[in-house]
């Protein structure tokens, strides 16, 4: 059966594609693809 729940990640450290993998935080990314940013008029909140 395939779930309806959808999976929630939290990156508030943004995307680190300059250091080594080893270290990077639990709150940054490494890899990023097919993406579609969303901001509001006054660019205060953003959706990935």
């Amino acid at each position: 059966m395939i779930s309806n729940l959808g999976q929630v990640n939290t990156f508030t450290g943004g995307l680190d594609l300059d250091n080594d993998l080893t270290v990077v935080p639990n709150n940054k990314y490494r890899y990023a693809e097919n993406i579609r940013v969303l901001t509001n008029g006054d660019g205060t909140s953003t959706v990935i």
